[in-house]
């Protein structure tokens, strides 16, 4: 009895340490072959990343090329400038050209002569005064000047031109008629319009038997009337002229005066 006893526990005791040899192993985990896919998902470099490497990429490559256009754009415009500052074209007129630059640094006007205490002398057009100074538009910009230092205001003579002759005046001797030749050079404060020198020629008795003018080789100037002419000389200018003068026959030439007229025109 104690012997049938005795096996029946170690029977119950290996039955039990199979079921706990059993259980262990269904807890064990299956080792699974790792899945293609979820290893190329995990790859460093994804797909996900990829988009935005090359759109940034792109965008920097956007940038670049339309700086490049930017500055293509402005040297093509620099040679059209160029182009357009050598050769300004055929529908402009130089004359008109010259008028609107001669508007941009035309000389003010002037129309007073301030005289101060000190002994200068201020030459403008008073633009307003009042008690206590007074307001000079001059060639060189506005100045104010106070009452006290003053001494008198008087009315300026408009500048004028004086065209007179500088230098030697070189003869020459043809068959009936004699050519004088020069320069002459405005002296004055304004514009010489229209200049041009006169020649007599007078035989031994004082009697003029000759005469005859050129105007100057002077600069073109376009005036209000539209007329345009290439014999003004502008104040402190030198220019040439050249004077045929023709003779009667059997005359005889002992000496020649001249004389030099101009015009001062708008």
């Amino acid at each position: 009895m104690i012997k049938r006893l005795f096996v029946l526990l170690f029977a119950l005791l290996v039955l039990h340490t199979c079921s706990m040899f059993r259980s262990s192993d269904a807890g064990k985990a299956t080792p699974v072959s790792p899945d293609t896919s979820t290893v190329r998902n995990s790859s460093p470099a994804s797909p996900a990343s990829t988009p935005k490497m090359q759109s940034s990429s792109s965008q920097a490559s956007g940038d670049f090329y339309q700086l490049q256009q930017d500055v293509d754009s402005l040297k093509q415009e620099i040679r059209q400038l160029k182009r357009t500052v050598r050769n300004p074209g055929s529908n402009i007129s130089p004359y008109l050209l010259k008028q609107e630059l001669q508007k941009v640094t035309s000389i003010p006007e002037i129309t007073h002569e301030i005289h101060l205490i000190n002994g200068t002398t201020v030459q403008g057009k008073v633009l307003r005064e009042n008690v206590d100074a007074v307001i000079v538009q001059t060639q060189i910009g506005q100045l104010t000047l106070k009452r006290n230092l003053i001494k008198d205001i008087r009315p300026a003579e408009p500048p004028k031109a004086q065209v007179v002759i500088d230098g030697p005046i070189t003869e020459k001797n043809f068959d009936g008629k004699k050519v004088y030749s020069g320069s002459v050079k405005n002296t004055g404060l304004a514009r010489a319009d229209f200049a041009r020198i006169v020649f007599k020629l007078s035989d031994p008795s004082a009697r003029i038997v000759a005469t005859d003018s050129a105007f100057v080789n002077g600069k073109t100037h376009m005036y209000r009337t539209g007329v345009i002419s290439d014999t003004s000389v502008e104040p402190g200018e030198a220019v040439t002229f050249t004077c045929p003068v023709f003779i009667p026959p059997n005359t005889k030439i002992s000496y020649y005066t001249y004389e030099v007229h101009w015009s001062e025109a708008k």
